[in-house]
């Protein structure tokens, strides 16, 4: 997983050490830095930047980089989210966190640390708090410097994952911090919160308390007794009808009750629900098996020639219906045609847009039925075979090279008629291509064209004696009654309906499967211009060829906006150096 410097994103579902866990963000390869990364996110978080400003960024006034962030920080000090924002910054100003490597060296050497474990510990009785730092793939294993206080909201969780330091992200729940309580909470300025009834009851101690101070983690915000009298006309003896709590004014129900009597209130809608869905049922079986009662009186009335036609058009429809049998993804839950799903080796199925988003930022995903871990390769193969039905030639079916680039067959032919030596046609890599897997490759492609030639002559042969039975039925049961023949051509109108959209599905399908030109600069995808495979894409929208290749990042559509601005960056650095 390579992941950018700075970015915040979500914990990968593999890492079970961290499954109570949502976010996380990458702070490079460097402890030291992830130690101050981590201080300044747990400062903003209590509130506390003004410590970190005044220990830290204070410590020498000469020094830019700790200028620099001290001004970050005081820019972002009014914003709802301030680590989010502030991170943002950073990755403009300076995203290779040069600025923080330069701050917490030096004040490690302005205090005399140079180990890491004395780092550690210095970090934490300084501002009192407890580091935790996991390495990868021993995840069991903790190392602890300093000691958890204020139940656990004073920890800083490191984690190493592929040489890298991850910072875990953590929010604190609201509560009371005296009480312990969630309800009737009450937004202080330090962004802290405490009830309405712990505020009451210090004012309430005596007539001299002019104000009180917040004191969670050593907050010394103070809370003056001209806002307590404007929360006492909020909260004037408003009781709850059920259960007698003090409420804010113009509500009647306390948010618990409330929540009791919307369940009661969807209890009672479900049941209603499920007796109104019995009786439609109940009402369509009852007309289903009138329409077939009707429908077997007709039979009956159709004369004997009507039904030697119908048995020798009998096994084709059988074959007809086996392949338009209904399948159900197993994500979207949404019926899909045989010819539409893909079968995964643990029996079930998904269709083709669930399975490409499950594919698209993992090598395997699990399935949602029976918890199977699948291969992203197997799925596309499954994809590929299954436009290969539909399909007369596809090529689509690429070659995968050693070095994770795909090629398709036409183009893995014309490289071999114009080079002695295969190498990757992608313009950063040029690997070499192994002759044994390009020959199992182009063998295996000309043994699924034989089978789809195969195929469709078996098809026309099937046609070709549809139409040779029609005509004998024609001939030998033109004095028929006129009953069977409208039955008949009734049947003809519908298989014909249902071929008519279902090849205008193959048909948008196709289009929607095989891009024409790049996304990015809009020129036409050839034999020499590819569609590339783009690894941190997280546009499906987006399809780049080589003509794109030039530009030092992955994907440049998720980068830059338009293409003039880039080719305008590019000359400029062009002509610099």
């Amino acid at each position: 997983m390579n992941q950018r410097q700075y970015e915040i994103t979500r914990i990968p579902s593999n890492l079970k050490a961290l499954s109570n866990f949502t976010n996380w963000i990458c702070v490079g390869q460097l402890i030291e830095e992830a130690m101050l990364v981590g201080l300044i996110e747990y400062h903003i978080k209590v509130n506390q930047v003004q410590i970190i400003q005044s220990q830290i960024l204070g410590s020498n006034q000469q020094n830019q980089a700790m200028q620099k962030i001290n001004t970050l920080l005081n820019n972002s000090k009014n914003k709802p989210n301030r680590f989010k924002s502030f991170i943002e910054e950073v990755k403009i100003q300076d995203p290779y966190g040069q600025w923080f490597k330069d701050v917490i060296k030096s004040y490690f050497r302005y205090n005399f640390k140079t180990c890491p474990s004395d780092q550690f510990k210095f970090l934490s009785d300084t501002f009192k708090v407890q580091f935790i730092v996991i390495e990868q793939p021993n995840s069991n294993s903790q190392q602890l410097y300093g000691i958890e206080t204020y139940g656990g909201i004073n920890k800083i969780i490191l984690y190493k994952y592929q040489e890298k330091y991850y910072l875990i992200l953590t929010q604190i729940e609201k509560k009371c911090h005296l009480c312990k309580n969630k309800i009737n909470l009450i937004d202080l300025k330090c962004q802290h919160q405490m009830c309405y009834n712990c505020i009451q009851k210090q004012f309430e101690q005596s007539k001299s308390v002019q104000y009180i101070k917040c004191n969670l983690l050593g907050c010394t915000e103070y809370i003056y007794k001209s806002f307590y009298l404007n929360l006492q006309k909020e909260y004037q003896q408003n009781l709850c009808i059920q259960c007698h709590q003090i409420v804010p004014i113009n509500h009647q129900t306390c948010q618990s009750c409330k929540e009791q009597n919307e369940k009661q209130l969807q209890e009672t809608y479900i049941e209603q629900k499920q007796s109104n869905a019995e009786q439609v049922e109940q009402q369509q079986n009852q007309t289903q098996q009138n329409q077939i009662d009707q429908e077997q009186d007709k039979k009956q009335d159709i004369t004997q020639s009507s039904i030697q036609n119908k048995n020798n058009n009998v096994q084709m429809e059988i074959e007809y219906d086996t392949q338009n049998a209904i399948q159900k993804c197993a994500h979207c839950k949404k019926g899909f045609e045989q010819n539409q799903v893909i079968q995964t080796p643990c029996q079930h199925y998904y269709c083709k847009e669930c399975a490409l988003k499950q594919c698209e930022f993992r090598n395997q995903f699990i399935c949602l039925q029976c918890g199977y871990y699948i291969q992203v390769d197997y799925v596309k193969l499954a994809l590929v075979m299954l436009q290969m039905q539909r399909k007369l030639i596809n090529e689509s079916l690429l070659f995968q090279n050693q070095c994770f680039h795909y090629i398709c067959a036409s183009c893995l032919e014309d490289l071999a008629s114009k080079q002695t030596y295969l190498r990757c046609p992608n313009l950063k890599c040029g690997k070499g291509i192994i002759i044994n897997d390009a020959d199992l490759y182009l063998d295996r492609i000309l043994t699924l064209k034989i089978q789809q030639t195969e195929q469709e002559s078996q098809v026309n042969q099937i046609e070709s004696k549809k139409e040779q039975n029609q005509q004998i039925g024609q001939q030998q049961h033109q004095q028929s009654n006129i009953q069977a023949q409208m039955v008949q051509n009734d049947k003809n109108e519908s298989s014909q309906k249902k071929i008519q959209n279902q090849n205008n599905l193959e048909r948008s399908l196709i289009q929607l499967d095989e891009p024409q030109n790049c996304t990015f600069c809009g020129s036409s995808f050839t034999e020499f211009n590819t569609r590339q495979f783009l690894s941190q894409c997280q546009d499906s929208r987006h399809f780049i060829g080589v003509c794109c290749l030039i530009f030092p990042l992955d994907c440049p559509q998720c980068q830059f906006k338009s293409l003039k601005i880039e080719k305008g960056i590019l000359l400029t650095t062009s002509k610099q150096l």
